[in-house]
């Protein structure tokens, strides 16, 4: 009879372990899926096949970059969104745009807005598109608000430039969240800037 109850407990045990990994993995994006899932949202965002050849390239060379790699030891990506923004300031600069973000766990695509301001060495605009990817996220609740990271970027005219760029929230009392955002970006335009960025992500939901 006790063998029979530890039988039972084992089997329970790996039952809900097996349950447990289901979840896990279908909460977080493999490199592939994050691929597909940015050409979709960039398709819908209204983005050229140039543009979107450009961005897909720009977002595959990042994946295999060691800071995404390191950012991703212990943080899946676990959503992905495609935006596109304006950005134009001299000194102080100041970005605007929409995108579309997908969760693993929810569909269909639903649509957010950013803003950012940078204070650094800048001048003229570029018209931006980029890859969001939500890096350990535990509940899609928490995503949105105010980000922080650096920008080294610098472009001219018909050339793009990616740019992989870490994203920390972080709360009133200066803790830092559980997530993160790794950003991959292509822009034309004449910009040149070495800048602190804040970015505002809201939620259309």
């Amino acid at each position: 009879m006790r063998k029979l109850a530890l039988s039972a407990v084992l089997i329970t045990a790996t039952a809900l372990l097996l349950i447990f990994a289901a979840a896990s993995a279908a909460a977080r994006y493999s490199q592939q899926q994050i691929i597909d899932e940015a050409q979709v949202l960039a398709e819908m965002k209204g983005l050229t096949g140039e543009q979107r050849a450009e961005l897909i390239s720009n977002l595959k060379a990042a994946l295999m970059s060691p800071e995404f790699k390191e950012a991703t030891r212990f943080r899946p990506v676990s959503a992905v969104f495609v935006f596109r923004a304006g950005e134009g300031g001299i000194l102080l600069g100041y970005m605007k745009g929409e995108g579309l973000i997908s969760f693993q766990a929810e569909r269909p695509a639903q649509a957010i807005y950013l803003r950012s301001w940078s204070a650094g060495a800048q001048i003229g605009g570029s018209d931006i598109r980029g890859v969001g990817l939500v890096l350990g996220l535990n509940k899609i609740s928490d995503f949105g608000g105010d980000y922080s990271g650096p920008i080294k970027s610098a472009t001219a005219v018909e050339e793009n430039t990616k740019t992989g760029i870490l994203m920390t929230k972080y709360e009133p009392d200066g803790v830092r969240t559980n997530h993160q955002i790794f950003m991959v970006m292509s822009s034309s335009g004449l910009s040149a800037r070495f800048a602190a960025a804040k970015l505002t992500i809201t939620p259309g939901w």
